[in-house]
């Protein structure tokens, strides 16, 4: 299995705040950044090694802050830009991801694909043992209770048992409470799937945008149910909610 960690958004919705500060490297009341939790995860993942199983892949604009923590850090992890400097050029999530396949020469392995800019509770070592049961694109979803926390902020998902049998991206009237985190697991041969949906609709603005075509073509998606706090920090409230836990 290999990592990729997507972090070439620009973080449009929290203004000036995310020109200084890329999202990944946003902090909590701890003083812990959100892309340190990962890689702190990654650590528990048995006989994984950052330096030969994992990515970063970020944008022109902040290669170097990026660059910058890694060194600072001893963190031995390997970082691509993409070569992209404003949003307007952006190439999209899942352009993203198969550049950096590309780039890494990764065509042929299993892709943990993760976010630099959310917080999270549930162990990932559970998510990978789920995933590596099925044979099919995998992600989480968590039950946040109440729908309007979705509306047009959230992939939503409906689920027949772990099955996803319904997903829209920030849907106007979501269908569940059932909130999209974006942790992703490609098994090495999806991976054609990546690439078709990329021939076929060429753009993306998130990674779930492949699921509802996806499923548009019958394809199986299931979906972990994770548990505990789950924060998507993309906005200036979010990240007033971010210093405020514990």
């Amino acid at each position: 299995m290999k990592v990729i960690i997507l972090a070439a958004g620009f973080g449009t919705r929290l203004g000036k705040f995310s020109e200084n500060i890329p999202k990944g490297l946003i902090t909590d009341q701890n003083n812990n950044s959100l892309l340190g939790k990962l890689l702190s995860d990654l650590q528990t993942i048995p006989n994984f090694n950052n330096s030969e199983g994992a990515t970063i892949i970020t944008n022109a604009r902040d290669y170097d802050k990026y660059a910058n923590y890694l060194k600072e850090n001893n963190l031995d992890i390997s970082l691509i830009n993409n070569n992209i400097l404003t949003v307007e050029t952006s190439l999209g999530a899942l352009n993203d991801l198969l550049f950096a396949i590309e780039q890494k020469n990764w065509q042929a392995e299993d892709i943990l694909v993760l976010p630099s800019d959310t917080y999270y509770e549930f162990k990932l070592t559970d998510f990978i043992i789920f995933a590596k049961s099925k044979n099919s694109l995998i992600t989480v979803v968590n039950d946040i209770q109440n729908k309007n926390l979705i509306k047009n902020r959230l992939g939503c998902a409906v689920l027949d048992n772990d099955k996803i049998i319904s997903f829209e991206e920030k849907p106007n009237e979501p269908k569940s409470s059932l909130a999209a985190i974006p942790f992703y697991y490609y098994p090495t041969e999806f991976l054609i799937n990546l690439k078709n949906y990329l021939a076929e609709i060429r753009t993306s603005s998130s990674p779930g945008d492949i699921i509802p075509w996806l499923l548009q073509k019958n394809i199986t998606i299931y979906a972990y149910v994770a548990t505990g706090k789950y924060l998507d920090v993309g906005t200036v409230k979010e990240l007033e909610k971010l210093k405020q836990i514990s």
